[in-house]
């Protein structure tokens, strides 16, 4: 028989490769592929007919209006706003954000542009050669047209849900803003309205500023129970002379230029108001400009304010 002879040194190799526990290496997995987000863009046409091309999601907002600058919060994304113009103040953490500018020092384009925003978004107010030269530099700009009274701003809310793309959240805003208004009016059914001088400016005494009729302000009035004295003169923001207020001796008088210095007692001191029954009675009431001038949710507060004071034997005081 033939005998087979194995090399000491094979052998050798061999008992040690049985020796060592065998072993494989897996392959390290490949990193998961990271998800892009979507890009998704729409093509709406804004309060002023243009055509605007907007991209989601939108991470970067710039707003050039307080009005603007509330309602994007209303919307639940106050977090994407990266800059505000220079009146912007509510709600407070606006305070900490970049500041572009406003309507009396004009628009800081060159920041605006650094900030690369996804979208700009305007009011009525805004200078239309600001919002062109953005759009000449291909930020896309959406401006809003302002409602025109208390019944427009729920459109007004929707608006923004759509450009925004938070239909949902605004669509709530909308009902809950709605049913605010409409807790004032039942409790109001029946009860007879008083008459109401609403002072905007009153840098001059003798003929203050004031809302005409029609606007979402003289609705505030309207619904809070009040009958604007100046509803049926010419125009929407207008003066009126002392002589016509004197003469309609209204019940009541709402100070909207009290954040201006304006006090009871400064309207008191005016030549000839003294005599008026309002200043008499006490019925001069300070308020809040931002809340009664801005289109958006606080209008509901203004309006549950102005109940209180023309009727507060129903709402008490505030």
């Amino acid at each position: 028989m033939r005998k087979w002879f194995v090399p000491l040194s094979l052998m050798f190799l061999l008992a040690v490769l049985i020796s060592v526990p065998f072993s494989v290496q897996a392959q390290a997995p490949a990193p998961a592929a990271v998800d892009e987000p979507v890009i998704e863009t729409k093509v709406f046409e804004d309060g002023f007919g243009r055509r605007v091309e907007i991209s989601y999601p939108l991470t970067s907002i710039v707003s050039l209006a307080p009005s603007v600058s509330e309602m994007v919060c209303a919307a639940g994304v106050c977090d994407k706003l990266v800059a505000v113009d220079a009146y912007s103040n509510y709600p407070e953490s606006l305070n900490e954000l970049e500041k572009i500018g406003g309507m009396s020092s004009g628009l800081d384009i060159e920041t605006i542009v650094s900030l690369e925003p996804d979208l700009v978004l305007a009011a009525e107010i805004n200078a239309p050669e600001e919002i062109k030269n953005l759009e000449d530099l291909g930020i896309p700009v959406y401006q809003f047209a302002n409602p025109t009274d208390l019944d427009s701003i729920p459109a007004y809310f929707l608006e923004f849900g759509e450009v925004l793309d938070e239909v949902e959240t605004m669509e709530a805003a909308a009902e809950d803003f709605l049913a605010r208004l409409d807790a004032v009016k039942e409790a109001l059914e029946g009860v007879d309205p008083i008459t109401v001088f609403y002072e905007i400016d009153a840098s001059d005494p003798a003929s203050p500023w004031t809302t005409g009729g029609g606007t979402f302000i003289d609705s505030l009035i309207t619904l809070a129970g009040g009958t604007n004295i100046a509803a049926e003169l010419e125009g929407d923001w207008l003066q009126i002379s002392i002589e016509k207020i004197l003469e309609s001796d209204p019940d009541a008088i709402v100070l909207s230029d009290a954040n201006y210095g304006v006090t009871i007692e400064s309207v008191a001191d005016r030549e000839g108001w003294d005599d008026l029954s309002a200043v008499q009675r006490g019925a001069v009431y300070p308020i809040d400009s931002d809340i009664a001038s801005r289109p958006g949710p606080r209008m509901a507060d203004a309006a549950e304010i102005l109940a209180e004071f023309f009727h507060p034997e129903i709402f008490g005081t505030k």
